[in-house]
């Protein structure tokens, strides 16, 4: 079932994805979205982790862009349930 190129594993569309369920490019891990994520259930690209979406994300349930740690609302977040922009720390 994959559709693409250089894939391993199954329900594979792209190109060099590993895992189950991967769309995009260069994916690694199970249901990702976009190009060069490793993890699952990401969406965007370059994302690490699980449940993340957009760009540049670290860790899991991050939303928005180049987050690190998990529950980030917003963009450029250090620490987790921050929501926003630009936060460092926690519940901020």
């Amino acid at each position: 079932g994959n559709a693409g190129n250089i894939n391993t594993g199954f329900w594979n569309a792209g190109n060099l994805n590993t895992g189950f369920g991967s769309a995009g490019n260069g994916n690694v891990g199970i249901f990702d979205g976009g190009n060069s994520n490793s993890g699952s259930f990401n969406v965007g690209f370059q994302n690490t982790g699980f449940g993340n979406s957009g760009a540049g994300n670290t860790g899991f349930f991050n939303a928005g862009d180049s987050n690190t740690g998990f529950a980030n609302a917003g963009n450029v977040n250090t620490g987790f349930f921050n929501g926003g922009d630009i936060n460092t720390g926690g519940f901020n």
